[in-house]
């Protein structure tokens, strides 16, 4: 069920679990303002595991990696998307890295379910993290999207809403 979740606290269980991957790779992590939303704790807690799964295995070999978290709240009529807005305002938190990135085409197919963009043998994974990411987003009323440059990195922005979550009440 929703509940009042810190997200800053969230993130930091998750890049504890990461941290040994964090230092042998020497990432440099920037976090900056993650607000305390409504929503499924565990649920958060595995969004953000895979897009920081993501952004360490897509990592650069040729330059230092890093990953900015960050987040600031907008009203629904700032956001161009064309999703059913359920709030008036939204977080707006964007998960950057300066990965391999992806060609901007395919910045809609890296959301379905088993689709890979990048070699099996190179990169190991199931092409589920995403699509994960998708539904986890769509179950908050939410919305995410990508944006990237090859050999530049990548940008992950999803739009939570601020408020309580309700489950939608049926009409009488």
């Amino acid at each position: 069920s929703y509940e009042s979740t810190d997200l800053q606290s969230t993130l930091n269980d998750v890049l504890d679990t990461f941290s040994e991957a964090i230092s042998e790779y020497n990432i440099e992590i920037t976090v900056i303002a993650l607000p305390t939303i409504s929503a499924i704790p565990f649920l958060i807690e595995q969004l953000f595991t895979n897009l920081i799964s993501n952004a360490i295995k897509y990592r650069s070999k040729e330059k230092q990696a890093k990953i900015t978290i960050e987040s600031n709240k907008v009203h629904g009529k700032q956001i161009p998307h064309n999703f059913i807005k359920t709030h008036a305002y939204y977080h707006r938190i964007k998960v950057k890295d300066n990965g391999i990135g992806f060609k901007e085409e395919d910045s809609e197919k890296v959301f379905r379910l088993f689709k890979r963009l990048h070699d099996k043998e190179e990169y190991s994974g199931t092409g589920l993290g995403l699509a994960i990411c998708h539904k986890i987003v769509m179950k908050h009323k939410g919305f995410i999207y990508a944006t990237s440059v090859p050999d530049k990195g990548s940008i992950f922005t999803i739009y939570l809403p601020s408020g309580r979550l309700h489950p939608l009440l049926k009409n009488p």
